[in-house]
């Protein structure tokens, strides 16, 4: 039901499918992952967290709830929490990608660091737009703006329709 945008639908699934499971993790992070599609990111937040409880090396439900944290602004809990998913999982081209986007707008100071993650990203998956977009962005920021340029460009090769390249590049 989620894939099909009822949301509402998928929230009650799988709050039924908790009650029935307690104590089934993966449960409980798709719950989370309805609820911030529905901007409910308090109740996503502790729907991570019972799955990371359930599930310690729960990868995934670390990643998310550090993107709750990153959409909620709390920057300083969103890098530790996405560091903490790389820890589990090191080969994690999303939450290298989103680490880097926390780093980023964490301050001039932390631009490298974010480079750093995206390339890391794009060297687990070299067709990763979001990556190559983020890194634009990163280089902006440099004031490196041909090769900024060339990393929108790349981003849309991969995802015509990727609007925030389009924009970036505009």
């Amino acid at each position: 039901f989620k894939d099909e945008g009822q949301l509402a639908t998928s929230v009650a699934y799988y709050r039924e499918a908790i009650r029935l499971a307690p104590h089934f993790a993966d449960a409980y992070s798709n719950l989370g992952n309805a609820l911030k599609e529905q901007a409910n990111l308090e109740e996503a937040i502790s729907c991570y967290k019972a799955a990371i409880e359930i599930r310690p090396d729960f990868a995934i439900a670390h990643a998310n709830l550090a993107a709750c944290y990153y959409d909620k602004k709390l920057l300083s809990e969103a890098v530790s929490t996405f560091k903490h998913a790389i820890q589990l999982e090191p080969n994690f081209p999303d939450a290298f990608n989103n680490l880097g986007n926390a780093l980023r707008e964490s301050g001039q100071e932390k631009l490298e660091e974010a480079i750093y993650c995206y390339r890391t990203a794009l060297r687990l998956k070299p067709d990763h737009p979001h990556a190559y977009n983020n890194l634009g962005n990163a280089m902006n920021k440099l004031k490196k703006f041909e090769q900024a340029i060339q990393f929108f460009v790349k981003s849309l090769e991969i995802k015509p329709k990727a609007t925030d390249a389009m924009i970036n590049i505009a």
